[in-house]
């Protein structure tokens, strides 16, 4: 079915009948697009477990209020990259591995004046486009 498989925007609202859970996610899942997904439900446990197995970047259960602080974007066709939350700021940023033995004091003046930070142990530098 068309409307099923698309990425429509716009005030649309699909319904198709299921029988089984395993069944609505595999009509959910059957896309090429999967930037945000809807799951409606008495049982939040059984509405979790069915967000989790959804191949969406954004699952909204009962219609719950938008939230800026997490992360918002697509799988698959719908795209890659982040919006809003603290993962948005990745995409402006280039991520180095340096391994080795360092005095610690020393990395972390470096680090303040060339504007590195760490992450989980990860260095995050601001991004630089070519040429700049």
């Amino acid at each position: 079915m068309k409307i099923a498989v698309e990425e429509i925007f716009g005030p649309v609202l699909v319904i198709i009948g299921y029988d089984t859970l395993d069944e609505a996610i595999a009509y959910a899942n059957d896309t090429d697009y999967g930037l945000a997904g809807y799951v409606f439900s008495g049982d939040l446990e059984r509405a979790r477990k069915v967000a989790s197995q959804i191949r969406a970047g954004y699952i909204t259960i009962n219609h719950a209020d938008l939230d800026l602080t997490v992360p918002f974007g697509g799988y698959k066709m719908s795209g890659n990259g982040r919006e809003f939350g603290a993962y948005a700021f990745d995409d402006f940023l280039e991520l180095k591995s340096i391994v080795g033995y360092a005095n610690p004091k020393m990395s972390d003046k470096v680090g303040q004046k060339l504007g590195i930070w760490y992450v989980n142990n990860v260095m995050k530098i601001p991004f630089s486009p070519p040429g700049s």
